[in-house]
């Protein structure tokens, strides 16, 4: 399951609440730290070839 879709289903459960925009920041925030770590260790360990 998707980040996105996750924020969708968030979103359509919690409907006029402040917390699904959090949670969806979370996520997307979470997801952009999530990817960026891996792109590191994947270029790190391009590096050691």
């Amino acid at each position: 399951m998707s980040s996105e879709a996750l924020g969708t289903a968030l979103i359509a459960f919690i409907p006029g609440e402040p917390f699904g925009c959090l949670l969806l920041g979370a996520g997307i925030g979470f997801t952009f730290v999530y990817v960026a770590t891996l792109a590191m260790i994947l270029t790190c360990h391009m590096e050691d070839r």
